[in-house]
């Protein structure tokens, strides 16, 4: 795809003058990574602790809960397809990903010390943005239907 302004801008919903910053840094040779973040078009990486509990680490980052236009290299157009398909390449499994469903809710039958264990930061951004969270009182991971 070529870069141009309005594409940037549709992309990244940002302004014109962003979109041109972005496009004058990549020029002067910066890398994608660093011309997005000194835009302003990208966070910084997430540098949550690793021995946190999953639940906490969604509690940091649950500003971003079903932001999925933000999620930058998608398996599926569809956020609940995106976070099945990422949920099964974290954690493999033979039978069903949804364990019940209660109301409009579904939960899902992996186990969150065992995801946490394998999940990165980026990765759990991903799925908070798909709108995957976290049931504290079945200690489950779930998505609204």
């Amino acid at each position: 795809m070529i870069r141009t302004v309005p594409n940037l801008m549709e992309r990244y919903g940002c302004s014109a003058e962003d979109a041109q910053r972005y496009m004058d840094l990549r020029e002067e040779g910066y890398q994608q990574h660093e011309a997005l973040l000194m835009a302003g078009l990208s966070d910084p990486p997430l540098t949550l602790e690793r021995n946190m509990d999953l639940q906490d680490r969604i509690e940091l980052i649950d500003d971003e809960f079903l932001k999925f236009e933000r999620v930058e290299t998608k398996f599926s157009n569809r956020p609940d397809l995106h976070a099945f398909i990422l949920l099964d390449k974290l954690v493999p499994g033979d039978s069903y990903l949804i364990s019940c469903s209660e109301h409009d809710e579904f939960f899902f039958s992996i186990d969150p010390d065992t995801l946490n264990g394998v999940i990165t930061d980026e990765q759990l951004l991903e799925l908070v943005r798909c709108g995957v969270r976290y049931d504290a009182s079945l200690d489950s991971l779930c998505m609204f239907a």
